[in-house]
Parts: C-alpha cells; structure tokens; sequence
C-alpha cells in the first residue's frame, strides 16, 4: 500500500504496517489451539530467539467533522483491548495508535500532544508497585510492577513512520504463575493459533 491516503481504517492501517515494518506476520489471530479469542489478536509476532509472543491492537484515529476535532475513543477502547490480550497467554502487548491522513494539519499537533499526555499517564504508572514479591533469599520484600509488559506505538502519515513512545520491556507478570496462561503461552509458541493467512492479499485486492 503505497498511497497513505488510502489509509482509512484500522486493517489498512495494520496491512501498511505489515508490509512497511514487518511486527509480525499472524493477522487476525481468532484461536489459540482449541479456544476461541475474544478480542482477537489483531497481529502477533511470535519471537523465536527470545521465546516470547508480543500481540499488537491497531487504532486510527479520525477527524470528526461534525465535531470539529479528532475522536479519541479508539485510544482508549485500544488500550482496554491491547490489554486484555494478556489473558490469552501473551507475553507483552501494544497498542499501535495512527493519526488518520485524514486529519486537517493544523488538528495533528493537538492530537498528538492528547496521545503523548495517555503515553505520560502509563510512564506515571510504571512507577508505581502493584504488588509484592518475596525474593528467594532475601530477608525484605521487592515491589513489582505489572505495566512494563504494555507499550505504545504512534504512526504518524506526514513522515511515515511508527515510533514507540513506550516500550514493553517485561514479560506480564502473571504468565509464570498461572496455569492457563501458561498453557496458551506455549501453544502460541508453537504455534498452535489459528490466524487470516489470506489476510494481506484480500486487503490488497480490496484496493484494486
């Protein structure tokens, strides 16, 4: 997809991406070996060296003309979503936010200014322990922090390109306790998912 203006939603915004910036190769992942998901993965990467599976949730934001400003309300469902794929055995997870080509010029500044203050918010919260670990050992208690297993990523259509405002760093904290977790875990490791093969030619034809 090389026109930007053809990008209009979020599975133009996710095949672009795909294609530009290689995140992954597994769209639409709608089953983890016998379970179905909901919401499904929009994109999964599946890295083998570190053996760890990282989902990303796909968002564009548009301009409301009746409104006359941008819609944020897929930011926020976005992030609700990218973080409910921790519950499918997802090691870390992002939200991939693109600020519309639609969007009036002097309206991208502000949009972008609104989406780095929801970035400032997760930082804030990096620093905050959920919880508490007793280290084998160690006589104190260590903090533990569940939200460096979530990170952002903007893609902006003036310069074309995805930065990542905040990186997953961590794997969730969960997943090495829980046994379901575990379980889907491993499948998407192996690869046991069921996911749109045909995902990349079908967004192709669809624009010929």
């Amino acid at each position: 997809m090389k026109d930007l203006q053809e990008i209009s939603n979020e599975d133009d915004l996710l095949a672009h991406l795909m294609e530009s910036y290689r995140l992954g190769e597994f769209a639409k992942v709608s089953r983890i070996s016998t379970l179905s998901v909901s919401p499904e993965i929009d994109l999964l990467n599946v890295d083998e060296t570190q053996k760890i599976a990282i989902g990303y949730e796909f968002k564009l934001l548009k301009y409301v003309k009746r409104w006359k400003r941008t819609s944020f309300y897929p930011l926020y469902s976005g992030i609700g979503q990218a973080l409910l794929y921790l519950q499918h055995g997802i090691n870390r997870t992002y939200l991939v936010v693109g600020v519309s080509p639609d969007i009036p010029r002097d309206s991208v500044a502000p949009t972008i200014v609104k989406i780095e203050k929801v970035i400032n918010l997760f930082r804030t919260l990096r620093n905050m322990p959920t919880g508490y670990r007793y280290p084998y050992g160690r006589e104190s208690i260590v903090p533990s922090y569940n939200f460096d297993c979530f990170g952002i990523m903007l893609w902006t259509p003036s310069d074309d390109l995805l930065h990542t405002k905040l990186k997953a760093e961590r794997d969730y904290v969960p997943l090495k306790h829980i046994e379901d977790l575990k379980h889907k875990n491993i499948c998407l490791l192996r690869r046991e998912f069921k996911y749109d093969k045909a995902f990349l030619e079908k967004q192709r034809k669809r624009k010929h």
